[in-house]
C-alpha cells in the first residue's frame, strides 16, 4: 500500500470509529480498512462486556 491509500486507509477508519461511537455509543476495539482497485472493506471488532 503506497502511502496516499496508507492515508486514505486512516482517514476512513477515523470516519468509521466516529460514526459506531455516535450511532451505537461504543469504541471499536480495531477497525481494518482495505482499500483495492474497486472495492473498499471496513471492518470494526467490537467487544461486548
Amino acid at each position: 500500500m503506497d502511502g496516499s491509500n496508507s492515508s486514505q486507509a486512516q482517514q476512513i477508519a477515523q470516519v468509521a470509529i466516529t460514526v459506531e461511537r455516535q450511532t451505537a455509543g461504543r469504541l471499536p476495539s480495531s477497525v481494518t480498512v482495505v482499500l483495492r482497485e474497486d472495492t473498499l472493506e471496513i471492518a470494526l471488532l467490537v467487544t461486548m462486556s
